[in-house]
């Protein structure tokens, strides 16, 4: 690795505008690899693609009808309103006639397997006139008399009064023609909605999976550059009020800008436009960008520090940048490899958007290390003399006052300094044993987080969708449309499955969860157009909580059916969600000893190469474990589950705080060949110690932006991420230079 950096510094060095324009043309490159992105954001794909009941959820999208092919319209009287009156009948034929003219053409053809419209005008025959009283007490008798049955019960809200013969709202369901691209589902679905906006009286809200995924577009279209923009503008106030200067704000801001544009350049060509090693682009890019603008400026931070303490102690421009690459490159280079693998970690994910997020970020790490490795020394060599001069009259100007830990060679002597200096060498025991204490903290508290995978945590907040879904669940109970799907395959003896099935759906309507009507389970059974294989689909309203129960109850109905050799699916959306909230739990345990162990082996192996000492690499460690420990508490006691997000974050902390850990590692054994254990401690934290702080200080500005986000788990991660970086900036400045003095003394002193 020194290697490495030595070939690359020196011709970074003696040719910076070369190494400039290199890092130029590569930038634009991965400008034209940007364009390959796709994005994501329909959260109703879920699941591991080996799972039998993702598979299952596939079939019946497959060889039934697809979701995303068809267009609700719900007709709301309003509270204390009622639809089946002359006028509330009239008014849902008039939007159905509207839904029918917007989409035209688009409409399933009633040939084609299925009606093209369902609705209670439809359902009552009541569609090609303008409903009278008379024709409203007729309807209201039909309905009482059907409403047992599946089609009419889905077709009506939750508070339908069979005696009172009254219902609040209804849904008008249109099914669009196969052939149809998502962009034409999209735009048809459009079309509806423009036509209905102006029926009177009556609130009409249309939804699609093509609306739901073109809200949550616009959603993040609107709200990324913001963050962003906001993080950025954050980091380099902090910027400009360390360091005071012009020219370094402006690195900051090239090499952050170039860093972004390579890893979304990356994703571009690893993504499914191009050689298909990751996915899409999903809501949780967001992110990206801002975690890069919080964590790559740490790499610029740190070699501006020591660029300007070598200054300060007369190095020439050259000299010093070369020096300051030198010092800090390999620890930083160990920083980004560690880095990586704690947001690389999520690679195993569950969520396929998950394990796209951990590369995606891992890849920008590695991205900012090269970035500003380049482009911090060439800016540094090929602007030298202007440095120098206005070094020197900062130092005039300052008359010789005490500079501040980044600039000065010598140690700060502030009252953090003399605070970790004091318990390194008179308790250097006292804060691994608070460390010790707060993991042992974690430890208890991990058994105690509930997983909770919510998919109304990607919805943002006060959005149309919110809203949207919001009104269905509350006129239609927990999801319009939630059911629950069975697949059967016939065996292929052709058995006489009609007594079978008979037996299974009495059986079927006895399952707690199961929606009933007359004593009935509200049951729609089809065939499929090409197989043999039978779907029920079944109301159901168990939810995500209740989904794998339901699962196992349904199995033992259907008995009857598997005995006569059938092969019986169930899936639904709140089963896959079950399972995804399993795989969660068991993924943050495997991600966090993934991690660890990587991450220790990495390290220790490093320091036995370099400094023939291992163990250091497991001081190296603490302010990464303790982070981790720090957040896992912190989750338990704000009472935060384990979520998408906030299940990889204790990895994603491991990550994080290496380089807290490192950083003062290689300053302590740079310093102590010069002085006592107790000197070095005081030099590493009153130099090293200062630029972590000024790091920490512009990765907390980036992370609590994300707070702002609308999307629950995105402010989940900031907050957390945000406690991270304090705890890690704690036991990096205060607990591992207590374990470095303990070595040191162990080793006789002032031997490296």
């Amino acid at each position: 690795m020194g290697r490495i950096l030595e070939k690359l510094l020196a011709a970074v060095v003696r040719r910076p505008k070369s190494a400039l324009t290199v890092l130029l043309l590569v930038t634009f490159g991965f400008v034209a690899a940007a364009s390959l992105n796709d994005v994501e954001v329909d959260i109703t794909q879920l699941g591991r693609e080996d799972s039998a009941t993702v598979q299952t959820m596939a079939r019946v999208q497959q060889e039934f009808d697809d979701p995303s092919a068809v267009v609700q319209v719900i007709v709301d009287a309003g509270p204390g309103g009622d639809i089946l009156t002359s006028e509330g009948l009239a008014a849902v034929s008039e939007v159905q006639r509207h839904v029918a003219d917007a989409l035209g053409e688009d409409l399933r053809e009633p040939a084609d397997g299925g009606p093209s419209l369902l609705s209670l005008p439809v359902l009552l025959g009541l569609d090609e006139r303008t409903p009278t009283e008379d024709d409203a007490q007729d309807a209201r008798e039909r309905l009482r008399a059907v409403a047992a049955q599946p089609q009419a019960a889905a077709l009506i809200s939750g508070d339908y009064d069979a005696d009172a013969g009254s219902t609040r709202a209804t849904v008008i369901v249109a099914f669009l023609r196969e052939g149809l691209s998502e962009q034409d589902r999209t735009q048809a679905a459009l079309r509806v909605q423009e036509a209905v906006a102006e029926t009177p009286d009556q609130q009409i809200i249309v939804y699609s999976q093509g609306l739901f995924v073109e809200g949550m577009l616009d959603a993040v279209r609107g709200e990324a550059p913001v963050l962003f923009l906001v993080a950025l503008l954050a980091v380099l106030v902090l910027l400009a009020v360390t360091f005071r200067s012009a020219l370094v704000v402006g690195v900051g801001l090239i090499g952050l800008a170039m860093t972004v544009v390579w890893t979304f350049g990356l994703a571009g060509l690893l993504g499914p436009q191009g050689l298909g090693w990751i996915g899409p682009l999903s809501q949780l890019a967001i992110i990206v960008p801002i975690l890069l603008v919080g964590l790559g400026i740490d790499f610029a931070v740190h070699l501006m520090a020591r660029f300007r303490e070598l200054s300060a102690q007369g190095a020439a421009p050259s000299p010093a940048a070369s020096g300051a690459v030198r010092a800090v490159g390999p620890a930083l280079a160990i920083a980004a490899v560690t880095t990586g693998v704690g947001f690389g970690a999520t690679a195993t994910a569950p969520l396929p958007l998950l394990a796209t997020f951990g590369v995606q970020v891992a890849l920008g790490i590695l991205c900012a290390f090269l970035v500003m490795i380049i482009l911090v020394p060439a800016t540094q060599a090929l602007w030298g003399r202007r440095l120098a001069a206005a070094s020197a009259r900062r130092r005039r100007r300052d008359s010789g006052a005490q500079p501040t830990g980044r600039e000065s060679a010598r140690p700060s002597s502030g009252v953090l300094n003399r605070a970790a200096v004091r318990t390194a060498d008179r308790r250097p025991l006292a804060g691994l044993v608070v460390a010790l204490m707060l993991i042992g903290l974690a430890v208890l508290a991990s058994f105690r987080l509930d997983t909770q995978f919510d998919r109304s945590d990607f919805l943002p907040e006060g959005s149309d969708i919110e809203a949207t879904l919001a009104h269905q669940e509350e006129l239609f109970g927990s999801q319009i449309t939630e059911a629950t799907f069975v697949l059967i395959d016939p065996p292929d003896t052709r058995a006489d499955l009609g007594s079978a099935l008979d037996r299974a759906s009495q059986q079927v309507a006895e399952v707690e969860g199961v929606r009933v009507s007359g004593g009935e389970a509200q049951i729609m059974a089809r065939q499929a157009a090409e197989s043999d294989t039978l779907l029920w689909q079944i109301r159901t309203t168990a939810g995500d909580g209740g989904a794998e129960q339901l699962a196992e109850d349904l199995a033992a109905a259907l008995d009857p059916v598997t005995q006569q050799g059938a092969e019986v699916s169930i899936s639904s959306e709140p089963m896959v969600v079950a399972e995804m909230n399993r795989d969660l739990a068991e993924f943050q345990v495997r991600s966090i000893l993934l991690t660890l162990s990587i991450v220790t082996v990495l390290l220790m192996a490093t320091y036995r190469l370099w400094r023939r000492r291992a163990v250091l690499g497991v001081i190296a460690m603490i302010p990464a474990v303790t982070s981790a420990a720090g957040v896992i508490a912190m989750m338990w006691v704000l009472g935060i589950d384990l979520n998408v997000l906030s299940a990889t974050l204790t990895a994603m902390a491991i990550g994080i705080g290496v380089p807290y850990g490192v950083h003062v590692v290689n300053r302590f054994l740079q310093e102590l060949p010069m002085s006592a254990p107790e000197g070095a401690v005081s030099s590493t934290v009153g130099t090293t110690g200062a630029a972590l702080t000024g790091s920490a200080v512009t990765t907390l500005g980036a992370l609590l932006v994300l707070s702002w986000s609308a999307l629950v788990p995105i402010q989940t991660l900031g907050r957390l991420g945000a406690v991270a970086i304090v705890v890690a900036l704690v036991a990096g400045v205060f607990v591992t230079p207590g374990a470095l003095v303990l070595w040191a003394r162990r080793a006789g002193g002032g031997e490296s």
